[in-house]
């Protein structure tokens, strides 16, 4: 997390140290981003550092699946021909609610 940072790039809402070699992405898509990586590290034995793990599992807490990554998901998943089971059951309760 970058702290303090100003927002140099227009209308994105992404900050960017180099210095430090951080980068820090919207508020409403940090938990899609912590799903691909869990995603990477089932199918592609993607490693994760520990820290990394934590912030990626509050990020998943903080941003819940919404019906626009369910969208984008349900592609991909045609796409690729199998779930990501991190976005699926998500989704599938997000599509019982509505019924």
């Amino acid at each position: 997390m970058i702290y303090g940072e100003q927002r140099v790039y227009g209308q994105c809402d992404a900050e960017v140290n180099f210095k430090s070699k951080a980068f820090e992405p919207a508020e409403n898509i940090r938990g899609d981003i912590a799903r691909t990586y869990f995603y990477f590290k089932k199918e592609y034995t993607l490693k994760l550092s520990k820290k990394q793990r934590q912030l990626y599992i509050a990020w998943d807490s903080q941003d819940p699946v919404d019906a626009a990554e369910c969208r984008i998901y349900k592609l991909k998943e045609e796409k690729q021909g199998h779930p990501n089971p991190f976005v699926k059951s998500q989704c599938d309760t997000l599509s019982l609610a509505k019924m």
